[in-house]
């Protein structure tokens, strides 16, 4: 990852646990105000009953809330959610993220298979059905090495990631930065649309962050004044960076910012730009990851 450009700054950020746990609630906004803070109605045309996560409960999150946003805002911002944690589905399992109090260990299962992927006590445990297809499992020949491919992985909207990312950054901004990029309650709401849009994912090798981190930063720079704030969130094995644009009507690409001050300098980790040009649902066919071993158990039979 290239660590020579800075032309963004770091605005505000939140580190958490893993698994986001607490026992107290950490609630962003103000208590005194009545209305939404993203579709701006109020009692009693809308109703503050629900928790509004800033940081998805799908990903562990039950400490940090909204105060000021509707049942209606949130029940919309829940599909966003969704399609981010299918995005990270095999994260929370490598780190063990639980996603509620009493959930027991993630797992992945598909409907009506046998197959299945779960993390627990901190062995990785894999139920292989070959006849299901779901998973398939090689081995380098003395190489140490394993490759583990999952086949049909769940599905994922890329723009309602980059909606999901935009609705936890916002928490971060001042009312004063919420000002130069005023559009964005109405593109969460779907009142209006914006393409392309630009997102970053890179994959961090090892045994993933330990911390959710989320981050907004700052354009230091006039060359990334059409996209004044990147919002940027770390998970797992996973960064993924958002370039928020200025106005709606923004088309130029952004000048893309790779710098991570999260990841040793020595880190092989090659940040791949996404341009999403509409509101499709990406079916992945597979995922492939590759693990390297010290030794493994002489009863282990690993078949291609």
């Amino acid at each position: 990852m290239n660590h020579g450009q800075h032309h963004y700054a770091e605005l505000s950020s939140i580190f958490y646990p893993h698994d986001i746990t607490g026992a107290d609630k950490d609630l962003v906004g103000d208590n005194s105000k009545t209305t939404c803070l993203f579709c701006g109605q109020s009692r009693p045309n809308v109703t503050f009953k629900k928790d509004a996560h800033v940081i998805p409960a799908g990903l562990g999150n039950r400490t940090l809330f909204y105060l000021n946003e509707c049942d209606t805002c949130n029940t919309r911002f829940s599909y966003y959610e969704n399609e981010l944690v299918n995005f990270l589905t095999f994260d929370r399992i490598f780190i063990s993220a639980q996603k509620r109090p009493g959930s027991g260990a993630p797992k992945y299962k598909q409907k009506g298979k046998q197959s299945a992927l779960e993390m627990n006590s901190g062995k990785l445990n894999i139920a292989i059905l070959e006849q299901e297809g779901i998973f398939n499992v090689a081995e380098k020949e003395g190489q140490n090495i394993i490759t583990f491919k999952i086949n049909n992985p769940p599905p994922y909207r890329p723009e309602d990631i980059c909606k999901c990312l935009t609705h936890m950054g916002w928490a971060l901004l001042e009312d004063e930065d919420k000002t130069l990029v005023s559009y964005v309650p109405n593109w969460l709401l779907g009142k209006i649309d914006i393409y392309p849009l630009y997102l970053d994912t890179a994959f961090v090798p090892g045994n993933g962050f330990a911390n959710v981190i989320l981050e907004v930063l700052k354009t230091t720079h006039a060359d990334s004044i059409n996209y004044p704030y990147l919002i940027r969130f770390t998970y797992g094995t996973k960064i993924i960076s958002f370039y928020l644009p200025a106005s709606p009507d923004i088309k130029c690409a952004p000048l893309l910012y790779s710098y991570c001050p999260h990841i040793p300098e020595n880190a092989a980790v090659s940040p791949t730009t996404w341009t999403i040009p509409s509101n499709e649902r990406i079916k992945p066919d597979d995922i492939t990851y590759t693990w390297s071993y010290r030794d493994k158990d002489p009863r282990t039979d690993i078949k291609v």
